[in-house]
């Protein structure tokens, strides 16, 4: 559903696909022809310092089509347990696109077998998630960098207990859901290869690029779940009608041929979510709100504002350095239910982005002061991916 493609991502759920990174894509361009074949490979992984299984990873495999269709193309990805079949972009007349998909997750959707609380897992409280969704999207071009696109999705939802579920848990009711969206983006980004190629996950930003998101989801079944005479789940009882908005912003200054700095901002306010839909927030995927030090999605919200600054010294070839901090201002941080309740969070860290030829490497890692004060033990994350890809016949 990209201009290019989707990203690579660890599947968890439709949250992923307010992420920054595919809205961005989804967006953000006029849609130009895909030329050639092209196969992607990826692979990375995750760890941090937290009291169970420390480590979640990544694996694609991607295809996309050379033009086809009405100048569309066709992609195919697999992701660890995902896959999407895609037609990308038919130009239906000059600044009208289509874009249809179908998709399938199995286990893992949303991570909700990994619970957290303040950055300690409660394997107690996850279980196995998955769906099977359809959707097509209309995409207009409104001026020469303004874009609008229309979505109409339905998902069918799967759960099933882990070996650690407590009995005692209610799982969510297997509904049906009707997912209409509607985005708004603005995009004065200069091009960059990461928005072509599907293994180089952080674009290089030099620009600006806004946008934002207004979506409903309609349920077959919208039944309370989770452990239900518990304060601890009183905010799993979903509306039958879920409002979400979602808003992004991507800029970058090149401040000397070697030196840019770029900020990446994202925020959410939704009304009648549960912990299918929520914002996933800690770790330093694309696939999150950062935070650096925290679990990857250790806290899941649909109140917050979250920020990372970033500094790139290109250092030798293409391979870049710097540091970064990112922060989080979130509702209801100790996963109770309480609404009133909102803290901040914040980590600090290091980068690595290294482009060799059809090779990307990317190193992240870092530490956060107030998640270690929460856990009440040392926070830091480390993310490693490596990437390839080659095109053919262009």
């Amino acid at each position: 559903m990209r201009h290019a493609r989707p990203p690579a991502r660890r599947p968890h759920g439709p949250v992923a696909r307010t992420a920054l990174c595919l809205l961005l894509g989804l967006l953000g361009t006029a849609g130009a022809a895909q030329a050639g074949h092209r196969l992607s490979v990826l692979g990375g992984g995750e760890g941090w310092n937290d009291n169970a299984t420390s480590f979640h990873g990544v694996v694609l495999l991607a295809y996309d089509s050379p033009a086809l269709w009405r100048d569309g193309w066709f992609s195919a990805e697999y992701n660890t347990d995902t896959l999407r079949l895609t037609l990308n972009n038919a130009r239906l007349a000059d600044g009208v696109w289509l874009s249809a998909q179908l998709g399938g997750e199995y286990a893992i959707a949303g991570l909700l077998p990994d619970y957290y609380v303040n950055g300690l897992r409660d394997l107690s409280r996850g279980f196995q998630a998955g769906w099977v969704q359809a959707l097509t999207a209309l995409k207009l071009q409104l001026a020469p960098s303004l874009f609008m696109a229309v979505e109409l999705g339905g998902r069918r939802w799967f759960f099933s207990a882990t070996d650690d579920t407590d009995p005692d848990l209610t799982l969510p009711p297997e509904a049906w859901v009707f997912e209409p969206r509607v985005r708004y983006t603005g995009w004065w980004l200069r091009p960059d290869a990461a928005w072509q190629d599907r293994h180089r996950l952080y674009p290089r930003h030099r620009g600006l690029a806004i946008g934002g998101e207004l979506g409903v989801d309609l349920r077959s079944d919208a039944r309370a779940w989770g452990g239900l005479g518990d304060a601890m789940d009183r905010r799993n009882r979903p509306g039958e009608a879920i409002l979400r908005a979602r808003q992004w912003l991507r800029a970058g200054w090149q401040l000397h041929p070697r030196v840019r700095t770029e900020v990446v901002e994202s925020a959410a306010l939704g009304a009648g979510e549960d912990d299918l839909t929520r914002d996933r927030i800690g770790g330093q995927t694309p696939y999150v709100a950062p935070l650096a030090g925290a679990p990857w999605a250790s806290w899941v919200s649909a109140q917050y504002v979250a920020a990372q600054w970033s500094w790139h010294a290109r250092v030798w070839d293409d391979l870049e350095l710097g540091p970064l901090v990112n922060a989080v201002y979130l509702g209801d941080p100790d996963r109770t239910g309480a609404t009133e309740a909102s803290a901040g969070l914040w980590g600090v860290g290091g980068l690595v982005d290294w482009r060799r030829g059809p090779w990307q490497v990317d190193l992240r890692g870092g530490w956060s002061p107030s998640v270690t004060d929460r856990a009440d033990r040392t926070a830091y994350s480390v993310w490693l991916s490596v990437g390839w890809a080659q095109h053919y016949g262009e």
